[in-house]
């Protein structure tokens, strides 16, 4: 399918971009970037929609880079709930059990819980 891998290498440029761009900057103490990268879900086929009781459309994929990041695999099936308790937690907010939050931080190193800990898995 030469037009989505041509799709595919078009993002991959542009984050290349992205990520040189944040390279070049001169940072300011304290700075910690995170560049998360998902899709709205996966894909079977040609259509978009349909097949939400099959795995290779309700899988999607998550690559967390930065310095933050953790490295590595990550281990566990990743689900579009787990981004946004990652940014939260990426950011230092102390996700609240009264948010009833469906996802998990995903991805992230662990901190040291006097240094902002982080409850994230891999």
């Amino acid at each position: 399918m030469p037009g989505y891998r041509h799709a595919i290498e078009q993002v991959d440029a542009h984050i290349g971009r992205v990520v040189e761009a944040l390279s070049a900057r001169k940072y300011p103490a304290g700075e910690d970037w995170l560049i998360v990268v998902t899709s709205d879900h996966g894909g079977k086929g040609f259509k978009h929609g349909g097949g939400h009781d099959q795995p290779e459309v309700i899988h999607s994929f998550l690559i967390v880079s930065g310095a933050s990041a953790a490295r590595g695999k990550i281990q566990r099936q990743t689900y579009l709930v787990d981004i946004v308790p990652t940014l939260l937690t990426h950011l230092g907010v102390r996700l609240d059990p009264e948010w009833q939050l469906d996802g998990r931080p995903i991805g992230l190193e662990e901190r040291n819980p006097e240094g902002g800990g982080r409850e994230t898995e891999r």
